[in-house]
């Protein structure tokens, strides 16, 4: 199983909503279709869909601090961030985290950038949209 970003479970909510079944848009996203149910019920209930992880609502900052200075190490980022934000996150949950995000250490400048190739739940469920000739 991957982690769904939560502008990718808002996207689902919304092909729930505009008339497509749980199913046909778990498949599309490769999640179960009972995963998409459920975001859709708690969307229904509560407005909202909850973000996949305690790091989510933080995407944003972390992303912030790589900008500022791409050239700080990941330990750094973390030690900054716990004493930031008062949030207890392990420090192997937070390089994947900022791995999930699309960063990347260049080889080359050993700085910290967006990988190209990174790719969204959203970007999959295109990708296979775009190659059955349907949209999600």
């Amino acid at each position: 199983m991957h982690r769904v970003p939560q502008k990718d479970k808002l996207l689902a909510v919304e092909a729930v909503k505009s008339g497509l079944t749980p199913h046909h848009v778990g498949k599309r996203m490769c999640v179960y279709h009972s995963t998409v149910a459920k975001w859709f019920k708690e969307f229904e209930k509560t407005g909202q869909v909850a973000p996949a992880g305690k790091l989510d609502p933080y995407a944003e900052r972390i992303s912030a601090m790589i900008a500022e200075d791409p050239s700080r190490s990941t330990n750094s980022l973390h030690t900054e961030f716990i004493k930031r934000e008062q949030v207890k996150v392990a420090y192997t949950r937070f390089s994947k985290f900022i791995s999930e995000l699309g960063f990347v250490r260049d080889s080359t400048t050993k700085l910290m950038e967006r990988e190209s190739s990174h790719s969204t739940a959203a970007d999959r469920a295109a990708t296979k949209s775009r190659s059955t000739g349907t949209d999600l």
